[in-house]
């Protein structure tokens, strides 16, 4: 989910109209156009695994199942299931359409784009679901006695890798490579 902060945020940067680095963007469009894709695939296979649960599947709920058999307060295991259950009230439908027949069962390009455009969260939303479901992760690292990332931690380093890297092929310092 580290990944995933990484992931959103570069969805989020493709998809915004007030583009920073739009003439980039277009230089090197098939590049980002792929780049974009596989972030996003990933996207959503990542907050599939957590959201979407199913018999023998290893998703969230399993863990804390385990981390309760294992002596953990049950107090605090049914906190982070009431906190999955938030996630999944608003985002599993979407998530699960989208994973099913733009991920997994890939249809037609413009059938696929009529589906992602008719069920996709906002931007916003993908950045607050993908934050949130890192939270849900650190309290449980957190639980389990591991050290665990820190979620604004690795959003703000992401946004600041992406821009360093952004402004370097703005510079045309990429173009051996991208061009």
């Amino acid at each position: 989910m580290a990944l995933g902060a990484w992931q959103s945020h570069s969805f989020w940067v493709w998809t915004n109209p007030d583009l920073l680095y739009s003439e980039t963007l277009q230089r090197y469009g098939n590049f980002f156009y792929a780049t974009h894709e596989a972030h996003f695939t990933m996207l959503v296979i990542s907050l599939d695994c957590i959201l979407n649960c199913g018999k023998g599947r290893q998703d969230f709920r399993e863990l804390v199942r385990l981390m309760r058999e294992n002596g953990v307060p049950d107090a605090e295991c049914d906190a982070l299931i009431n906190g999955l259950d938030r996630l999944e009230a608003k985002h599993i439908r979407p998530i699960k359409i989208i994973r099913n027949h733009s991920v997994g069962h890939v249809l037609k390009y413009e059938k696929r784009l009529a589906m992602e455009q008719e069920h996709s969260p906002t931007n916003e939303e993908w950045m607050t679901l993908c934050h949130q479901s890192m939270i849900l992760i650190r309290k449980a690292g957190d639980l389990l006695g591991m050290e665990v990332f820190d979620p604004a931690e690795i959003l703000d380093g992401c946004k600041t890798d992406f821009h360093k890297i952004m402004s370097k092929i703005s510079d045309g310092e990429a173009d051996q490579f991208l061009a």
